[in-house]
Formats: structure tokens, sequence, C-alpha cells
């Protein structure tokens, strides 16, 4: 249960997408699943839960990672994916 002060915290939070500096490299292992499921905030608002499922997990039903992506992210993840991989929003051909 979520009490009337979490409730309140959580609907201040600003949602944030940034560059990351941390050294990474592409990862070797295959067969990492991904699931998304549609959804709706306590707003109505709608959002987009994704989730990770790694190919050594013994549980394969259970994720690895999640996020939720709203609007706001939803925009700066865009305008990256289109930049990244030269793609052209829809209308703009």
């Amino acid at each position: 249960m979520i009490t009337h002060a979490r409730a309140e915290w959580r609907r201040r939070l600003e949602p944030t997408l940034w560059e990351d500096s941390q050294r990474i490299r592409p990862s070797p292992e295959a067969g990492i699943g991904y699931r998304y499921q549609l959804m709706s905030d306590e707003n109505g608002e709608p959002l987009l839960h994704l989730s990770t499922f790694g190919s050594k997990r013994v549980s394969k039903s259970k994720s690895s990672q999640s996020s939720q992506i709203d609007r706001t992210i939803e925009i700066t993840l865009k305008e990256l994916l289109y930049g990244t991989f030269g793609l052209t929003a829809p209308g703009e051909d």
C-alpha cells in the first residue's frame, strides 16, 4: 500500500535520461530477451514497461531489469534512436 506522502513524492519525481560516461563494451552474450507491456500511470497517461530476460538465468520467467518509459523519456529516447541509427521520423520522408 502506498501512503499519501509516498504517492506525493513519486508525483514530484522528474523522469530523466542522460548520457553516461562509464566504460562499457558490447555484450558478447546472445539470447537476451525483451518483453513489453502497455499501461497507464495514475493520471491515465501512457507508460511503456520494458523488461529484459538474460539467457543465463536459471528462471527464464524472472526479469533482469525493468524500466517504465513515460512521454518525457519517450521524446528523448526517440531523438536518441533516430540520431544513433540514422532513422527518419515518420512523416519526414
